[in-house]
């Protein structure tokens, strides 16, 4: 009888290890597919990027970004000094001290 009971663990000891290398190469082949996956949505952004600058689209899209940003600083210029003018230009308040 112990033969018996030694050849069952033997064998539940042999399937926990068939288990295991299974579990193994499943997890092993997700993670590469994963890695795949990664490397190809890297490249096709990096063909993006490319054709992008190749057709002028990326710097164009730059000097837009640029110009409206100097359009923006340049108009809030604009604006503070015309308020500052027309500050100027109000009647005071406060009276002139006389001598």
């Amino acid at each position: 009888m112990p033969h018996a009971v030694i050849a069952k663990e033997h064998k539940t000891l042999t399937q926990k290890a068939d288990d295991s290398r299974q579990l193994s190469r499943q997890t092993e082949q997700e993670q590469l597919d994963k890695a795949r996956q990664a490397a190809n949505d890297t490249s096709q952004r990096e063909q993006e990027v490319l054709k992008r600058q190749a057709d002028g689209d990326w710097e164009a899209e730059q000097r837009d970004k640029a110009q409206k940003q100097f359009n923006e600083r340049e108009s809030r210029e604009q604006k503070y000094l015309r308020e500052a003018k027309e500050a100027a230009a109000k009647a005071r308040k406060i009276p002139k001290p006389t001598k």
